[in-house]
């Protein structure tokens, strides 16, 4: 009896923790159907256009996107890609690092203020992921990055940026060639979000 007295107490413990944990990458990217979350993209050459994001199905823990987007949220883990990339791991920690598919990925920001057209936010998490080819390799699909691209890379950087309660409000894409020139390819904004 003393010992179903002790189990008991300490199952309910360990759930608690488990669901408290599981719960740290939801609060900073609300994955919930019919989610939605519109962004102002600002491309290369300046030109501007909406794009809209928004959950349409739940499966087990896939969500899908209604632009073919899938992400799989791995409790205690992280979230991942539809290409099977962690883009996302836990414990949330200021210059955490890990490396998935030849692409290093780092936390560079937690509760920096950024302002996007959908308001001020100071609950952020702020994500890096760098890719590197080498810089005479012909960008194209199939091809892979590497860890080591030899003298003068291409480097391919990605920042994103989520607020606490609202999810994604910022991505940023840029490109050294080569030659050290830097250029930011693609600047998304987020402009409106409506949750469940």
């Amino acid at each position: 009896m003393m010992r179903r007295m002790i189990v008991l107490p300490l199952a309910l413990l360990l759930a608690a923790l488990a669901i408290g944990c599981s719960s740290q990458f939801q609060t900073y990217y609300p994955l919930h159907v019919s989610n939605q979350w519109t962004y102002k993209v600002t491309d290369y050459y300046d030109r501007v256009t909406e794009n809209t994001e928004r959950i349409i199905k739940r499966t087990n823990d896939s969500y899908h996107f209604n632009n073919s987007e899938v992400i799989l949220y791995l409790p205690g883990q992280g979230m991942v890609n539809k290409q099977g990339v962690m883009f996302l791991r836990e414990p949330i920690e200021l210059g955490k690092k890990w490396v998935e598919s030849q692409m290093t990925f780092e936390i560079t920001g937690l509760n920096k203020e950024v302002t996007v057209p959908a308001g001020a936010f100071n609950e952020t998490l702020e994500t890096t992921w760098i890719s590197k080819f080498p810089g005479d390799a012909v960008i194209k699909p199939g091809v892979m990055p590497t860890l080591d691209p030899g003298p003068n890379p291409r480097i391919f950087i990605y920042v994103v940026t989520y607020a606490k309660r609202v999810g994604k409000i910022k991505e940023e894409y840029y490109v050294i060639q080569p030659d050290g020139t830097k250029t930011r390819e693609v600047l998304a904004e987020l402009t409106a979000f409506s949750l469940k």
